[in-house]
Formats: C-alpha cells, structure tokens, sequence
C-alpha cells in the first residue's frame, strides 16, 4: 500500500510541475506580447488583462521549482507591473485649457446634463463620441452662441464624433477622417492656434483598432501645429494604440490613470485627452452613457 502511495504522489507531483511550467510560459508570452505590442495587435489585447496576469504570474513564481520558466514569468510580470506603473504618473499639473471629452452613447436620452454641465464648467474644448444627428442638433441648440465652433461627423447612421469650442475656428479647418470616427478643427485661442481633435476608436485584435489606429495617426501627424485630443480609445493607457496617437499628436497623455468604462465590474480606463504639455484629469459623472466624461486642464504648448 505505501508503495502504492508513493506512485500517486509521485505522479501527481509530475503532473502539478508540468501545469506550473506550462501556466509560467503561458503567462510569459502573454505579458511579452503585451508589453511588446507593438510585435503583434494581439498585444494590445492582451494589454487590457496585464495587471490580473502580472499578479497571477508572480503567485505562480512562489513555487520554487523549474528555474526557467520561474524566471522567465517573475521577469515578465515585473516588466508589465512596470510598465502599468508608468502609466499613473503624471508629469505635469494642470494647465489652462480645459476639455469636456465624453463617449455619450448613442442611445443617451439624457443630453441636457450633458450640456448643463459643460456650461457649468465652461470648458474651452468639448470632444464627443457615439453622437447621433439628434443629439448633435440637441447639444449644439443648448450650448448656443457660447460654443460657435461645433464640428459633426458621421460614421454610421446612428453615431458620429463631435467638436464643440468656445473659439471661433479657422476658416475652412473643420474636417472629418476616416469614416467620421475622427472630427477636427482648427481655432483661434488666448494661447495661439491649436487644432482640436475627437477620435473614436475600434475595439481591439481581433476587430480593426490595429489597422484603424495606424491611418489616423498618420491623418493627425499631417495636422500642421498644436494638437489637443480627446477620445474613446477603447484601449488602455500603456498600450501601444495609445502610444501611437501619442506620438502622432507630438504631445502627452494627460494622466494619471481613471477608469472610465466597467466591464461588469472590471473597471477599464479607455478614455483619454492628449495634449502639447500634457495636463490632469477628473473623472465626471456618466449621465444616461455607459462611460464616465473627463474633465482635463491641459497645457496647449509643450513644455521646455
């Protein structure tokens, strides 16, 4: 009988190192894959579970045994806590233009919040995404002469992008992009000309956010001075979508971090507000959409 138990322990003890070796390779090529994403747009994907997979590979490092993949999976995971660590410092504080950016659902019946509270606020820039024709005009009749500048743009029947300002716009700047899920114009402010950009971006691998983002940002990058931009990226802040507007706005994301979007109860910062300096952000309330707005104070010039 004991020697019976002894090839049960045996056995079981094969099968657990071999589950350990395989979970510890599995979370290493996940987390490589996210914080490498710019390999492959799986990456980015992968970049929405990085902190969960991050954790659970640290727990699986507190077996001692298999020296490879133990390292393997406690250098990856620590990279990826990294770099999520990253991505909650904010380099500047606030600066003096303020951007109301809001993904408002396009089933949102509850507009006149909306618009209450950008007035409220008097914001210099509002960006919007998922806005219908309905509640375009809607907005647009609330906020009246005091947001001249208003730039609607389609991208199905039922949504489009928006961009509202409380300055007068360069003659013949406003455009739409890609199907209208980029909206953008030029004005005229206190702090020289800037453009003012709304972005609305697909889901990830395996859906189009990969290929979409990489034709916007080269869009953006052709937009001569300043930009200020705010959007749903439906991506996290240290993904490489994310980087890559960055990058094309030759500007900061405005941060810290704050969730924006619950996926059940997971909450998910997708939302973003880039700018020349950069800036800081405040989480507002969702009135009737399923994402909360930011409110960000940017700085609209780079930062010696």
């Amino acid at each position: 009988m004991a020697s019976e138990g002894q090839d049960w322990r045996r056995t079981y003890g094969r099968w657990f190192r071999i589950l350990i070796g395989v979970s510890r390779l599995g979370v290493a090529v996940v987390l490589f894959l996210a914080v490498f994403s710019f390999v492959h747009p799986i990456g980015d994907s992968f970049s929405v579970v990085q902190v969960p997979v991050s954790l659970f590979g640290l727990l699986l490092c507190v077996v001692r045994f298999g020296v490879v993949f133990r390292f393997l999976a406690l250098v990856m995971s620590m990279l990826a806590l990294g770099q999520v660590a990253m991505a909650f410092l904010s380099s500047t504080g606030a600066g003096p233009v303020s951007v109301y950016q809001k993904n408002l659902l396009h089933l949102n019946k509850t507009a006149p919040r909306v618009t209450s509270d950008i007035m409220a606020r008097e914001v210099g820039v509002v960006t919007l995404q998922e806005v219908t024709e309905g509640l375009f005009r809607s907005i647009a009749s609330d906020l009246g002469s005091a947001y001249p500048t208003r730039v609607f743009c389609p991208y199905n029947p039922n949504r489009g992008s928006a961009v509202f300002s409380q300055w007068q716009a360069v003659d013949g700047s406003a455009f739409c992009a890609r199907e209208g899920n980029m909206s953008g114009v030029q004005v005229e402010t206190p702090h020289g000309v800037l453009w003012l950009v709304s972005l609305h971006l697909h889901w990830p691998w395996p859906y189009e956010q990969g290929e979409q983002v990489a034709e916007l940002a080269a869009d953006i990058s052709r937009l001569d001075g300043p930009v200020i931009l705010g959007g749903d990226f439906n991506m996290v802040p240290w993904s490489n979508s994310v980087a890559i507007v960055e990058v094309a706005t030759g500007g900061e994301r405005a941060g810290g971090v704050a969730p924006t979007f619950y996926l059940g109860d997971i909450p998910l910062p997708i939302d973003h507000v880039m700018a020349p300096g950069g800036g800081t952000i405040e989480v507002l309330p969702k009135f009737g959409s399923d994402h909360h707005g930011l409110l960000a104070r940017v700085h609209p010039v780079i930062r010696p």
